[in-house]
C-alpha cells in the first residue's frame, strides 16, 4: 500500500505513519484531499467608513429628513455587515411600522440594533463599555438628551469601524 505525505509529497510503502523528510503524517496515497476554508473569524468593517451624528443631522434639515431615511436604512444593512447576519427587519420597513405603532416599533428597533452594535463588540473580544439599550430608550424620549443617546450610538459604531481598521 501506498502512503503520501501531504506537507512534502514524498511517497512511501510500507506501515511507515510519519514522513522521514518532513515529519508530516502519511496518508493513503488514493485518500481524498480535504481543502479547509479559512473562516472568517468575524464580520469586518473594511469598507465602512465612520460616521458623525452632526452630518446626519444637518443633511436630513436641509433634504427635509429624506436623507435621514437613506442614512438610516444604510445604516442598518452596515450593523448587519458588523454581526454577519441581519438582527432587524430593514429600516424604510420600521418607518412603515414605527408609524403605524405611534413610533413604539422605532423605539424597539433602536433597541434590537443597540443590541447589534454590542453584539458587533462581543464578537471582536473588544474592551469597553456596553450601550444599554433600556438607557438610550429612555434617553429618546426627552427632547435634545435624545442627542446625546444618538451620539452614543454612532460613537459605538465608529469605535467597531476603528477596531477593525487598526488590527486588519
Amino acid at each position: 500500500m501506498e502512503k503520501l505525505c501531504r506537507r512534502c509529497n514524498k511517497t512511501y510503502e510500507g506501515n511507515v505513519q510519519f514522513c522521514a523528510e518532513c515529519g508530516g503524517a502519511l496518508v493513503e496515497a488514493d485518500a481524498p484531499v480535504y481543502i479547509q476554508q479559512p473562516v472568517a473569524s468575524s464580520p469586518l468593517a473594511q469598507n465602512i467608513e465612520k460616521m458623525s451624528m452632526w452630518k446626519i443631522i444637518i443633511y436630513s434639515c436641509i433634504t427635509f429628513g429624506i436623507y435621514g431615511l437613506i442614512w438610516g436604512n444604510k445604516f442598518t444593512k452596515v450593523v448587519h455587515t458588523l454581526v454577519g447576519r441581519k438582527t432587524t427587519p430593514d429600516y424604510l420597513v420600521v418607518c412603515v411600522y414605527s408609524m403605524i405603532t405611534f413610533g413604539i416599533y422605532g423605539l424597539i428597533f433602536w433597541c434590537k440594533l443597540i443590541n447589534s452594535l454590542n453584539e458587533a463588540k462581543d464578537i471582536r473580544n473588544m474592551s469597553g463599555e456596553r450601550i444599554s439599550a433600556v438607557t438610550n430608550l429612555l434617553l429618546m424620549w426627552i427632547p435634545f438628551v435624545n442627542l446625546y443617546a444618538f451620539n452614543k450610538v454612532i460613537s459605538a459604531f465608529n469605535e467597531i469601524v476603528d477596531y477593525d481598521l487598526e488590527t486588519h
